[in-house]
């Protein structure tokens, strides 16, 4: 699930705009609703779900099973279920999904450790080819924790730990770097961290608009929020809102004689994941401990905003949540059910 996957890339550090104060608060929002789902009723024994995409008329699953990494269902017909993404070291197989960025055709799945994109197309995979069709190679660049592209504009959009201390690294549509862009929005005290350091503690989840030209960012340790609109001509991109509520709250521990971050008593969950339509954003927020009573949070709330950045709605879940789809006015969102159990949860907006 989502929870495992923030978690599995905490522990794995450990080894190695305007400012509005009402971020978490219903009153930032002009309207608030409460929302009551409809359950797929999908079975822990056919996945474990760690994080939602779409892709043409599919919701994409990462699937932390043994053998296919990533499953896709038809949202039509809960029935028609594909599985693809074997898991090894083959030239058609995968490591890891560190990250995917869906388009109506195919799937882009980014592998960190061969720091490469594979493409999957819906049309073949529904013929039975699960091959990986295409690669994008990222050798030049430095390893990205989330990644989206723009096929109009032929660019690639990364963030993670860079060593320009910026937050973005721009790419070409042939995984070339054009630039390190971005910069973090933090406290004065931070300023003297090392880079490292700062991209882990501002491990953040990135969506694009849809044909569009605009992209956000969600923190997942903190209550920040940035809007940003690309110029492709220039392949240049511009803040154009954020919201902050909370910075990260940032402690370190050596690990052979390296500070690195780590969670403390008043580490909190911001942003567990974000998506988007042509028109809206949606943010899957949580606001509360990483872990209490032994339990690790997952979130009750998404907050609607425009690709202005302004707020236009809170919503209020019936279940805790770790991961965020959309597609026009339908939200899908990774839930635990009654039983304990992954499961998917459809919700209906009225726009």
């Amino acid at each position: 699930m989502k929870k495992e996957a923030i978690l599995l890339a905490f522990l794995a550090l450990l080894l190695l705009v305007g400012c509005d104060n009402h971020k978490g608060e219903s009153s930032f929002f002009p309207k608030t609703r409460s929302l009551k789902g409809v359950f797929w009723n999908i079975s822990d024994s056919l996945f474990r779900i760690r994080e939602l995409n779409i892709a043409g008329n599919y919701l994409v699953l990462v699937n932390a099973n043994e053998n296919n990494q990533l499953s896709m269902i038809n949202l039509s017909s809960h029935s028609q279920i594909f599985n693809f993404c074997k898991r090894g070291e083959g030239p058609q197989e995968l490591l890891s999904v560190d990250a995917i960025f869906t388009e109506d055709s195919c799937v882009n799945v980014y592998e960190h450790n061969r720091k490469e994109m594979a493409r999957f197309y819906l049309d073949s995979i529904e013929a039975g080819n699960t091959n990986v069709m295409e690669k994008v190679s990222f050798q030049n660049a430095e390893g990205f924790s989330d990644i989206i592209g723009f096929p109009k504009g032929n660019m690639w959009i990364g963030c993670g730990t860079f060593s320009s201390l910026k937050r973005f690294c721009l790419s070409d549509i042939n995984g070339e770097v054009i630039s390190y862009m971005g910069d973090f929005p933090t406290e004065k005290k931070m300023e003297e961290l090392p880079f490292w350091v700062l991209g882990q503690a501002y491990y953040s989840r990135l969506c694009a608009q849809p044909g569009g030209n605009r992209f956000a960012i969600a923190t997942s340790y903190g209550e920040v929020l940035q809007f940003y609109e690309c110029d492709f001509g220039s392949q240049t991109i511009k803040e154009i809102n954020q919201h902050i509520g909370r910075y990260p709250s940032i402690t370190t521990s050596d690990y052979r004689g390296t500070p690195n971050f780590t969670l403390n008593r008043d580490s909190k969950f911001g942003y567990y994941d974000i998506c988007a339509t042509t028109d809206r954003v949606y943010a899957l927020y949580s606001g509360l401990p990483v872990i209490e009573d032994g339990h690790v949070n997952g979130s009750w709330q998404v907050h609607e905003f425009d690709w202005e950045g302004n707020p236009i709605c809170c919503y209020y879940l019936d279940a805790e949540a770790y991961s965020i789809a959309c597609r026009e006015n339908v939200l899908y969102l990774c839930v635990k059910n009654a039983s304990g159990e992954d499961d998917i949860e459809e919700y209906k907006l009225d726009l």
